[in-house]
């Protein structure tokens, strides 16, 4: 299967934290003006599917509801949930009283390799990253509620959905992925950058949306949504 890529992106200077895979990354703000033309890519209606309905997740901020996330979904996913004490507990001058940790065991999913993906894309070397082959593609789901000592009646909720291996199920690239839902492309260092959608936050929590991909390699290697309380808007300071 051919791909295309973009063309080298104007950019500017900035900051990017791409909390939801670990990584802190100083790069660059890049648009996509420059992309191949859509209409030069062949057809991708499995990616768009899932492009759209990640965005409507994100929208929906359905992360939170496991159950209903997997029916807006339509994979089959069992949940189990695990409660664990801080160590050193409080009283001992710890700092986390108590973390939930709920877990996705994936039972049936139609996210796999398909004729749109790219089977064991390469992806190259570069500065501190090693050269990989993308494997098969699956889902993973976790959820994190966590109090701490310092403030035992608030309960910070983070959730994190990944699709990854995504180029195997469909090759999608920035210019795509701004033509569908607007997303923002971002250079970053060590070869990583993505592709950013984030509705506005609320109240209650931030979301956003990430596209990751690899210098040299032609299509988004995985995806994630993070939703987290500590980016709500009662969350920032006044």
């Amino acid at each position: 299967m051919s791909a295309t890529f973009p063309t080298r992106p104007r950019c500017r200077s900035v900051v990017i934290a791409l909390a939801a895979f670990g990584l802190l990354a100083v790069g660059s703000g890049c648009t996509m003006s420059d992309a191949e033309p859509l209409s030069k890519e062949k057809p991708k209606p499995e990616g768009d599917r899932l492009v759209l309905l990640l965005k409507k997740v994100a929208d929906e901020g359905l992360l939170y509801d496991p159950d209903q996330l997997a029916k807006a979904l339509g994979i089959t996913m069992k949940f189990e949930t695990q409660t664990t004490t801080g160590t050193p507990n409080c009283d001992a001058g710890g700092h986390t009283k108590s973390i939930e940790r709920t877990k996705s065991v994936i039972r049936e999913s139609w996210f796999g390799a398909s004729p749109e993906g790219v089977p064991d894309m390469k992806v190259p070397g570069f500065g501190i990253n090693r050269p990989e082959v993308i494997g098969a593609p699956y889902v993973d789901f976790s959820l994190y509620r966590s109090v701490r000592c310092a403030t035992p009646d608030k309960v910070s909720i983070e959730a994190q959905l990944s699709f990854v291996n995504l180029s195997s199920f469909s090759c999608l690239s920035p210019g795509r992925l701004q033509k569908l839902i607007g997303t923002r492309y971002r250079m970053a260092t060590d070869g990583v950058s993505i592709s950013h959608y984030s509705p506005p936050p609320t109240d209650d929590y931030g979301t956003s949306l990430d596209f990751v991909f690899g210098a040299g390699a032609p299509c988004a290697i995985s995806v994630g949504i993070r939703q987290d309380s500590r980016s709500g808007r009662r969350a920032r300071p006044k």
